[in-house]
């Protein structure tokens, strides 16, 4: 069985009112989720996610602050078998701090963007696995000490 391999960036930037993060609504749907996208043979986990940001929101100025621990796994229903040329998907993330420059959404794919604070992204993502994400990294990364 054949898996493929997915960077997530969990991208966030410090506005004045606090952190925020950058969600992307999928073109023709209700779907509110993180950038991400398949590894590039020869290129790392890490190169992805940066790419897969870069391409899908427009931004340049951007810093990986640290790979999020853990991996998202699951398989994909059979429909999506043939579309994907793979029965199972492994997401790994990062946490990517965007430094500034304006979002110039990838339009084929989505079309709408917004940058909220923790509670309301968590609250508009589709993915249950991607709210547990944001929710991983606000322990970790955010967590007031």
């Amino acid at each position: 069985m054949r898996t493929r391999k997915v960077a997530i960036g969990v991208v966030f930037r410090k506005f004045p009112d606090g952190v925020k993060f950058l969600l992307l609504k999928r073109r023709g749907s209700d779907w509110w989720e993180l950038p991400k996208g398949g590894v590039d043979a020869g290129e790392t986990l890490r190169e992805a996610a940066l790419r897969e940001v870069r391409e899908e929101t427009g931004l340049k100025r951007l810093k990986v602050v640290k790979r999020v621990r853990g991996k998202i796994i699951y398989n994909y229903p059979k429909q999506y078998f043939r579309a994907h040329d793979s029965a199972r998907t492994e997401q790994t993330a990062f946490l990517v701090r965007s430094l500034g420059g304006s979002v110039r959404i990838e339009k084929h794919s989505f079309d709408d963007f917004a940058w909220l604070g923790p509670e309301s992204a968590v609250k508009r993502l589709k993915w249950d696995n991607q709210r547990n994400l944001i929710r991983r990294v606000l322990k970790g990364a955010f967590s007031k000490k």
